[in-house]
């Protein structure tokens, strides 16, 4: 069986939303907008894939995945996801640090947390995104970022 879009128990969270965040790479208080689509899971109706979550990330992207909680109130994205692949670099994944003071990193099981407004228009990234660049596959010899996101990073539907 194939469930459209609009039948999806997600539908209200599916689509393109408009992300607006400071990037620790420009000037303070500088606020920048990208494009972030949210994708349904072909097989499991909690899990979603999201298309550009870390804006500027060079190489082939592959799209990280979130879980959806039951009442939709919460989105759960596990850390440590490879983010693109490249000819270049052994490695290039989704990293973060808990909450607004950014001083706790996130380690392997953790994840980053997004909420959902109440009326599904709107939607909070309460970590940092970073997008980490290694020279090895195995997450050893960093070269640094491509993007570095401060939480409280605002999508909203358009």
């Amino acid at each position: 069986m194939t469930i459209a879009d609009l039948d999806h128990p997600l539908a209200a969270i599916l689509g393109t939303w408009t992300a607006t965040g400071q990037s620790y790479f420009e000037d303070d208080g500088v606020l920048q907008d990208w494009s972030v689509t949210i994708l349904k899971d072909s097989k499991d109706l909690s899990k979603v894939w999201f298309v550009n979550l870390v804006p500027y990330v060079s190489g082939t992207p592959v799209n990280p995945f979130g879980i959806v909680n039951s009442d939709m109130t919460e989105i759960r994205i596990p850390v440590h996801q490879v983010l693109a692949t490249s000819g270049s670099y052994g490695l290039i994944r989704l990293e973060s640090y808990y909450g607004p003071d950014g001083e706790e990193y996130i380690e392997d099981g953790g994840f980053i947390t997004i909420t959902i407004a109440p009326n599904k228009k709107s939607m909070v990234i309460q970590d940092e995104l970073l997008a980490a660049v290694y020279r090895n596959a195995d997450a050893t010899g960093l070269l640094g970022y491509f993007e570095a996101i401060a939480s409280g990073t605002i999508m909203k539907k358009d």
